[in-house]
């Protein structure tokens, strides 16, 4: 009578099955720990969502000017509502429902920094449901994925804001000090 699998083969099967059955079972355990590690996966085959080494000095520069126009204004959250976009000669900032306010900006490279600004995101952060750009008390968010928080560290209010809103965060990259990149 011949046999149906020969041992050698039947010696790999059974590699092959115990290997799967370890991976499920460290795949369950970190996902029970809140560590998602098809989100690093994905994260490492993705990297670069914002393109941020390239066009540092650039994200700096507006974020300087941002910070400056707002600092200026002890009364600023009072007056408009944190909604602002970057334009070739300026920014503009939208009033608490009374239309826009121009601050022009005159620094050397801006038009510059601003177009590489939008060159930096991907084309799918540029729609219209994506496009949040917004000033808040300790931070700033550009096109709904960067935030900058002003005191440097993790964006623990932005989380906690999407949390609220029933939007899961899937990952935070830190790009540099103060930079984050929050997927969801």
């Amino acid at each position: 009578m011949k046999k149906l699998i020969s041992p050698k083969r039947l010696k790999w099967i059974a590699l092959i099955l115990a290997a799967v059955l370890v991976l499920t079972t460290v795949v369950g355990f970190l996902n029970s720990m809140g560590y998602n590690l098809v989100t690093y996966i994905d994260y490492g085959i993705w990297a670069g969502y914002v393109e941020f080494k390239e066009n540092k000095e650039d994200f700096e520069l507006l974020k300087a000017h941002l910070c400056l126009f707002v600092d200026s204004r002890p009364d600023f959250f009072e007056e408009f509502d944190g909604d602002f976009y970057f334009t070739k000669d300026g920014i503009n900032f939208s009033k608490n429902e009374k239309g826009l306010y121009f601050h022009p900006v005159e620094a050397e490279g801006w038009a510059d920094a601003r177009n590489n600004y939008y060159d930096a995101f991907p084309e799918w952060a540029k729609g219209p449901g994506e496009r949040q750009t917004h000033i808040y008390p300790n931070y700033i968010v550009f096109y709904s994925t960067l935030v900058y928080t002003r005191d440097g560290k993790y964006p623990k209010e932005r989380v906690n804001q999407w949390k609220d809103l029933g939007i899961k965060t899937r990952l935070v990259v830190r790009h540099a000090k103060g930079w984050y990149e929050v997927r969801r």
